[in-house]
């Protein structure tokens, strides 16, 4: 099928209604065109008060959840302790296969195997002053000069991860593997 300009122009003027002498007038309250983007809940938005560059008070039938049903837990505000710098980084298995031969995996952060994540902990001296526990969601790292509250971005099997102390960069690195579901 080829395609040459006059056949765009008027498919275009078919698509605005011109020269059709079955075309309806547009609903009421609708702009003259009939429906765009800008029509969408156009309707009965005429009457209420705009309230231009001012912020509207939030009610209380926007908000989701009351104060009393949210726990919030406080200990880490009260807790003075520093919470240090840390990083993840995502790691997948690669073979040669997968250098070599087209397949249907990407890599992704969503084919990610596990991840690693590495806490610089300054002035600690020892692995000994570190108290770490690794659960399906998250990571709790205490010490005498840090805490640590981490919510992992993955479900992780706590079961098979590791951690490691590297001495001369003090630094503490955390490897977890991903849950995937099925």
């Amino acid at each position: 099928m080829e395609v040459d300009g006059t056949s765009i122009l008027a498919l275009a003027n078919m698509l605005r209604g011109e020269g059709s002498e079955n075309h309806d007038p547009a609903p009421k309250g609708l702009p003259r065109g009939g429906l765009n983007p800008g029509s969408i809940n156009s309707a009965g938005t005429a009457d209420r008060p705009r309230t231009a560059g001012k912020a509207v008070p939030k009610t209380a039938t926007d908000e989701i959840w009351d104060e009393d049903e949210v726990e919030y837990n406080d200990d880490l505000d009260m807790d003075p302790r520093i919470m240090p710098e840390y990083d993840i980084k995502y790691s997948q298995r690669v073979s040669s296969d997968d250098m070599y031969l087209p397949s249907a995996t990407h890599a992704s952060i969503h084919d990610s195997d596990s991840f690693s994540i590495s806490i610089s902990l300054p002035k600690t001296k020892s692995v000994a002053e570190v108290d770490l526990d690794v659960t399906k969601t998250e990571i709790n790292l205490r010490s005498p000069l840090y805490r640590l509250k981490l919510p992992l971005p993955n479900c992780v099997d706590e079961t098979m991860g590791n951690a490691t102390w590297e001495r001369d960069l003090e630094l503490l690195v955390v490897r977890v593997p991903i849950l995937r579901d099925g």
